[in-house]
């Protein structure tokens, strides 16, 4: 399981290869496009990095103290399609919870009605 940095992380680099060649990045245009609220330094980045690599979600040719040369692996690229999914998945599930939600409240109001009704005519009335 991945932690959120390198999530992030594999974010940037799935929107960025688009091929399935390698490319080129500097470190500090991923360091810019991280999260500020994950204070991601370039030890750390380069952390991420190796982590994703030893996980076999990206192939990395040489990391050097500016640059990166990597491509996205299956795998990498994996990690989002099954999150897209999940996502529809999680929004199919409100609206039915909803819809479900809503009936049996209603459906709980008619009850409590028509109860009611049936004391007050068993009764008479106060």
């Amino acid at each position: 399981m991945l932690d959120k940095r390198s999530l992030a992380l594999l974010n940037i680099i799935n929107s960025q290869c688009i091929g399935s060649g390698y490319k080129v990045f500097a470190l500090t245009e991923f360091e810019q496009e991280m999260p500020i609220y994950f204070g991601v330094q370039l030890a750390e980045l380069i952390h991420c990095i190796n982590g994703l690599a030893e996980r076999d979600y990206i192939s990395v040719k040489y990391i050097d103290g500016e640059q990166v040369c990597l491509c996205l692996l299956p795998k990498g690229r994996f990690v989002f399609e099954n999150r897209i999914d999940v996502e529809i998945e999680k929004k199919h599930n409100i609206k039915s919870y909803f819809t479900t939600c809503f009936l049996a409240s209603f459906l709980g109001g008619f009850i409590g009605m028509a109860i009611s009704l049936m004391v007050f005519k068993i009764f008479g009335g106060i």
